[in-house]
């Protein structure tokens, strides 16, 4: 999310399931319009089973975490907390870091379950559960690298998350500014920052 008038459900202290929970706002099959209610509605189905990995935790009211620009400017008022599970966990680089290992050596989840929630759709998509899977040759590289990528911007912050686990790598890219100032790009598109990036760390 990057604008300069913050809509009210990110102005409450915690997440309008409410507003998740009530008649859609555009027809089936109709224009696309995003938002994040998928992971509150679970989080609010299934609160005994969330877990949150080891240094980080959900934002609690008037908790922000960095400061962000948007763009060039400080960015507006708004609650973290309000995108619950969405969005609104905070932690270090080091424990999104950790997670990542975890994740890629299989200590986080048994390899059958970590297959599936890296399978994508199919069809030509690379939508897998909560994240983008797909193949890419990077710069440097002979064959493709297979990418598990997960993106996010809220307001002035960006976070892109890299797992290579082919490679045995993984990329955390963070940034205060808003996409606006900084793009970090899209890898599949083969071309900028993280492009270059990721081509450096896999095939440097």
């Amino acid at each position: 999310m990057n604008e300069a008038v913050v809509p009210a459900f990110y102005t409450r202290a915690a997440a309008d399931l409410g507003y998740c929970r009530g008649a859609p706002v555009s027809p089936l099959g109709g224009a696309f319009r995003y938002n994040h209610c998928d992971y509150l509605i679970a989080a609010a189905r299934y609160p005994r089973s969330l877990v949150w990995p080891a240094g980080m935790a959900m934002a609690r009211r008037g908790e922000q975490g960095i400061a962000g620009f948007v763009p060039g400017r400080p960015e507006p008022t708004f609650a973290l907390s309000s995108f619950g599970a969405a969005g609104g966990l905070i932690g270090t680089a080091h424990a999104l870091w950790r997670f990542d290992r975890a994740l890629m050596t299989g200590r986080a989840l048994p390899p059958a379950a970590r297959a599936l929630l890296w399978t994508p759709e199919g069809q030509g998509s690379a939508q897998a559960i909560g994240q983008w899977v797909f193949s890419t040759t990077l710069r440097g590289c002979t064959a493709p690298t297979r990418i598990v990528q997960r993106d996010g911007e809220i307001m002035g912050l960006q976070a892109s998350n890299y797992i290579l686990p082919d490679a045995g790598a993984m990329v955390i890219v963070l940034t205060n500014r808003s996409s606006d100032d900084f793009a970090i790009g899209d890898v599949w598109q083969q071309s900028g920052f993280a492009f270059d990036l990721l081509s450096a760390v896999a095939c440097g």
